[in-house]
């Protein structure tokens, strides 16, 4: 991003706190000691770096305000594309070393840095398996643990890794192939190895933060007092009891005015039933809560998860399906796992058929998008942020940082198709955030506010 658009956007990102503040460039001005013609330049963005800098710092002193909020991340990406070369994640190459069955502090891992910008959710990272071992046992003395993580982490498997977890104190292990992955909640202690001294054998890894991490300032200032947010997964509807109990406090909401509220909306449930004791809640119920509450059905509904906290998919040639359709077969899809407690995070591998590059029949997404080509061929990837279309070919080991709603697409570069590896993940603009803004008159004035609120 050029600096002078840089600095407007930051200037109409001051003049939507200064609304926010109920102040125009001249009470700004008066708070901050400042000259209204140096607010203004500021707020057009024809002021200086240095300038910009020292208002939106005397703003963070003046107002209980996070500063940090006016301090927009400049875009480091091409067009909606970032690209890291092989050569440039092997110049990142970093060696960890761990404990072997004798204690002794040998190699363990390389890590790589891979493609992801200022923008990105994740950290993706190549990492190398060098601990070699000759079984799957998760009790293995040469299998070194680590103690889990605060990220989400997406795994695709390259090569004979065995992959290990631990869930309640209890191991478990399993052996991975190329194209195999696998979905860690944060804080579970895992590990990875080699079963082959010769063979190839990685891990492409996509860390993320969710909404908690996302929410991981406020959660840090409220310290033990956080707590109080956790819902019970016992079931359904102690999920629901549990967000009754906090809707009553959050509103100052007594039991007899909520029976009272029941009974408007012609419930038989009573609160104490609402909010405690055994007895489950059918979808009726619900409905008349979130008719005295005044909320909706959906604000009271918590998912309870079938799935482990470590989920494991094998690939299969039978996932494989052609992409865009079978009528215009460009390359050949296999999903890895899917989870519906992250229904943001979605990964695939693409197998690159077509010999021509066409945007038409690529990919659009409204997620950021990650890709890896982990196959021994070149793939040329086009791409469109909307101003104009670009080209460049993506050679093995390259890796590629796409933004949402930037249309991408790929072809064989070489004789021989090409293996791409495809992860996805939700940043701040969450389904909850989207819901919200539908709802806006406008979207111009929240990407880039124009003018003053009155």
């Amino acid at each position: 991003m050029k600096d002078a658009t840089y600095l407007q956007l930051v200037g109409a990102r001051i003049l939507s706190e200064a609304n926010d503040l109920k102040r125009d460039s001249h009470a700004l001005a008066a708070d901050l000691s400042l000259d209204p013609a140096t607010i203004d330049d500021v707020i057009s963005g024809s002021a200086t770096p240095e300038t910009t800098d020292e208002v939106i710092r005397r703003m963070g002193e003046v107002y209980p305000i996070d500063e940090t909020d006016l301090r927009l991340l400049p875009d480091d990406c091409d067009d909606g594309i970032k690209i890291m070369r092989a050569k440039e994640s092997r110049a990142t190459s970093r060696i960890f070393r761990r404990s072997d069955r004798n204690g002794n502090l040998e190699p363990y891992y390389e890590y790589r840095d891979t493609a992801f910008s200022r923008l990105s959710p994740f950290r993706p990272e190549w990492i190398r398996e060098l601990r070699v071992v000759s079984d799957c046992d998760p009790a293995n003395p040469d299998v070194a643990f680590n103690h889990g993580h605060f990220l989400h982490q997406y795994t695709m498997y390259v090569g004979p890794v065995n992959h290990y977890w631990e869930i309640d104190g209890r191991r478990y292990a399993a052996e991975m192939h190329t194209g195999d992955s696998s979905y860690h909640t944060p804080f579970r202690p895992h590990t990875f190895t080699s079963r082959s001294a010769t063979e190839r054998a990685l891990i492409l890894a996509v860390t993320f933060g969710g909404n908690v991490r996302r929410a991981q300032r406020e959660l840090y200032a409220l310290g033990a007092r956080a707590e109080h947010y956790l819902l019970d997964h016992a079931g359904p509807s102690a999920g629901t009891k549990s967000l009754i109990r906090q809707y009553l406090h959050d509103a100052a909401i007594t039991l007899e005015q909520l029976d009272a509220e029941l009974r408007r909306a012609g419930a038989t449930l009573t609160a104490r039933g609402a909010v405690g004791g055994d007895r489950p809640l059918s979808a009726r119920d619900v409905e008349h809560l979130a008719m005295a509450l005044g909320v909706s059905v959906r604000d009271l509904q918590v998912a309870v998860f079938d799935d482990s906290e470590v989920i494991v998919e094998h690939t299969s040639p039978d996932d494989e399906y052609p992409y865009p359709a079978a009528t215009d077969h460009r390359c050949l899809i296999r999903p890895m796992i899917r989870t519906a407690k992250m229904p943001a995070m979605r990964g695939f591998t693409a197998h690159i058929t077509t010999p021509d590059t066409n945007l038409a029949g690529g990919f659009t997404t409204s997620l950021h998008s990650w890709i890896y080509n982990y196959g021994h061929h070149a793939t040329r990837l086009c791409w469109s942020d909307g101003s104009g279309e670009r080209q460049t070919v993506i050679e093995p080991d390259d890796s590629v940082y796409v933004q949402p709603f930037v249309t991408h697409a790929f072809s064989r570069a070489e004789g021989e198709p090409a293996d791409l590896c495809v992860v996805r993940v939700a940043g701040h603009v969450s389904g909850d955030t989207q819901r919200e803004l539908s709802h806006f008159p406008s979207i111009s004035r929240v990407v880039r506010e124009d003018r003053r609120w009155y």
